[in-house]
């Protein structure tokens, strides 16, 4: 750190006073103690390089710290005290006599240049004094009285042989060593600091932040962005050390212009070098996904993202493992901060539980699991059987069997084509209740089916037939006839089972609400009679589709057909002959009946469920 520079007081004028690590050292001599520093000072030859730099060599000597106006009167006084004159030139106003320059081939530094500075010095102070004399005819104290001060002077710094024993004593081709001063008043105004270390580790841990802010928390990837950022400020700072060294080594403690450079010069290159092997050079991440489960299906396999996370392409090979077994081994090129998928398979027969993939160095511990897999609860339809134009809701619970969730495709279909599509998530383990909206626009039966359920879908076209109208009729060629009359307010079909086969029909017919219907030709035997009655009689279903009820008659109807033959005989005569003639007679008998329908039980009848009712 420059401190002074000497004036033109003396043949050094120029020359520099550095201060570095408690050492002051005078250019072109070397290393001077503190007290050197003071003495120059009072006698006039220094200028300072900063405000407040004065009063800090001060202290840290251990010096009384005097104003520049009192070291010069103080000065003054003691040439006056002396009894030396300033010479004419000066007391006319000419200044002092020009100083004499070192003898030829004196080093500056050496003892002769210091010699010759002095003695120039001390012609110039006596020069002063004679001036005063010949203003004042009163003669000063004599040379004798001189020695005093030049002790004082020589105490500081010994003067050389051949120095006069009047004016400045100056530092001698061997000056005294004295201990290295430490400051100990603080900080100068504009002095060194060595806050520029403070900030460098600042910005070293700054650096450190935004490189693993900017890499995601990845601290190789962060150290060698950090170290990158450290390694281009120190450039910087190498630049501003090789060009204007005073300015940055006050920041740094007074540090000299070589400390300077080689200090930068060796961050940078030991960070480029680290930045280099952390960052720069090609090294790989594997990444594997959040979710590290394989589904056991038909291919059951993982996708990893491979990535350089160096700034230069590379190939990337690895042998790829499961649970130590090698399975297979990768090579492919990657640039600088690209990256690829690569798929990880197992073998078809895998089992379900923890499964272990080694990728070159990368390990991923992967789970094997099943698949989604659903099933499917009965289908339920309302209404159902459905009336043409109904408005049906098919309504079922999906669950989810599997390890994974899933997506159910919810295709229904009816009669084996897509009839209606309705997707819908499931967790594993986990059930969804699922409807569907079906309209009834055409007539029919439909096998459905979702998923592993089934079910028959019925639309009905309603039908009034008219009465009588026979629906079913497998009996005929008799006598007999029976009569139905409909009390029951809706319409109804009568129904006739042999008594042998109670649940097969022979005759249906159907009848009108309040009418009357007869049925002819109905052969022997014992019959079961069955009504029921309804509304909405449809062919789909053979049946009403609002019934009303469904009875049996208790008594079977018993059908007979018998003959009876009469014979006789007539008599008469002539007038020759008697006659007689025979004769025959067979008359056939059968039965008719005739029931009435009426609705609720009676003694004849008995209310039966429709499951119990034989369908026609």
């Amino acid at each position: 750190m420059l401190i002074a520079t000497f004036g033109p007081t003396t043949a050094w004028v120029g020359k520099t006073i550095s201060y570095d690590d408690g050492r002051y050292t005078l250019e072109d001599f070397g290393e001077i103690g503190a007290s050197a520093v003071v003495d120059y000072d009072r006698h006039g030859h220094l200028v300072w390089a900063y405000d407040g730099l004065r009063e800090w060599v001060y202290q840290t000597a251990g010096e009384p710290v005097q104003s520049a106006a009192a070291a010069q009167a103080s000065e003054a006084a003691a040439t006056e005290g002396q009894g030396v004159a300033p010479s004419a030139a000066e007391a006319q106003g000419e200044g002092p006599a020009p100083a004499e320059a070192p003898p030829a081939g004196a080093e500056p530094g050496s003892a002769e240049a210091h010699a010759a500075a002095e003695v120039t010095a001390q012609t110039l102070n006596v020069e002063a004094s004679g001036a005063v004399d010949a203003q004042s005819p009163a003669a000063g104290p004599a040379a004798g009285e001189q020695e005093p001060a030049v002790e004082a002077v020589a105490a500081a710094a010994p003067a050389p042989a051949t120095a006069p024993t009047a004016g400045p004593a100056g530092p001698t081709a061997g000056p005294v060593e004295p201990a290295a001063a430490q400051p100990t008043g603080g900080e100068p105004g504009r002095g060194a600091s060595r806050r520029g270390w403070f900030i460098l580790g600042g910005v070293v841990i700054v650096a450190l932040i935004i490189g693993v802010l900017v890499t995601d928390g990845r601290w190789r990837d962060g150290l060698g962005v950090a170290f990158t950022l450290v390694a281009a400020l120190a450039v910087v700072a190498l630049v501003i050390a090789a060009v204007k060294p005073a300015t940055l080594g006050r920041w740094f403690g007074g540090a000299q212009a070589r400390t300077l450079v080689v200090t930068f010069g060796v961050v940078a290159a030991g960070c480029f070098v680290l930045a280099a092997v952390l960052w720069w050079m090609p090294h790989y991440e594997v990444v594997a996904p959040a979710d590290t489960r394989i589904a056991l299906d038909e291919k059951p396999e993982i996708t990893v993202l491979v990535v350089n996370r160096g700034l230069f392409g590379g190939t990337y090979s690895a042998a790829y493992a499961v649970d130590g077994h090698e399975q297979d081994a990768v090579a492919f090129p990657l640039g600088g901060g690209d990256g690829r998928e690569l798929t990880l398979s197992l073998s078809t027969d895998a089992e379900r539980g923890p499964v272990l993939l080694t990728l070159g160095g990368a390990s991923i511990e992967a789970r094997a699991v099943l698949p989604p897999t659903f099933t499917v609860a009965p289908l339920q339809l309302d209404p159902s059987p459905a009336k043409l134009g109904d408005s049906v809701v098919l309504a079922t619970t999906v669950e989810n069997v599997g390890d994974l969730a899933g997506t159910f495709d919810g295709v229904l279909t009816a009669n084996g084509e897509e009839f209606l599509t309705q997707p819908v998530k499931v967790g594993p383990g986990r059930s969804v209740d699922v409807t569907y909206d079906i309209t009834a626009d055409v007539a029919g039966e439909y096998d459905l089916t979702l998923g592993d359920a089934a079910a028959t879908f019925v639309v009905v076209e309603p039908v009034r037939l008219k009465n009588g109208y026979v629906i079913k009729r497998s009996v005929s060629g008799g006598r007999a006839s029976l009569s139905i009359v409909n009390k029951t307010g809706s319409d109804a079909v009568a129904v006739f089972t042999r008594t042998s086969n109670k649940r097969k029909p022979v005759l249906a017919v159907y009848v009108r609400a309040g009418k009357k219907a007869k049925l002819t030709g109905i052969p022997d035997g014992s019959y079961v009679f069955w009504d029921c009655c309804g509304s909405d009689f449809n062919w789909t279903m053979r049946d009403f589709y609002t019934p009303v009820e469904y009875k049996r008659w208790l008594d079977p109807l018993e059908f007979d057909t018998t003959q009876s033959t009469k014979r006789w005989t007539t008599y008469w005569s002539d007038a020759y002959y008697n006659y007689s003639q025979g004769h025959t007679r067979t008359t056939t008998h059968w039965t008719n009946w005739t029931i009435t329908l009426g609705t609720g039980e009676s003694k004849y009848t008995r209310v039966v469920e429709e499951t119990g009712f034989p369908q026609f």
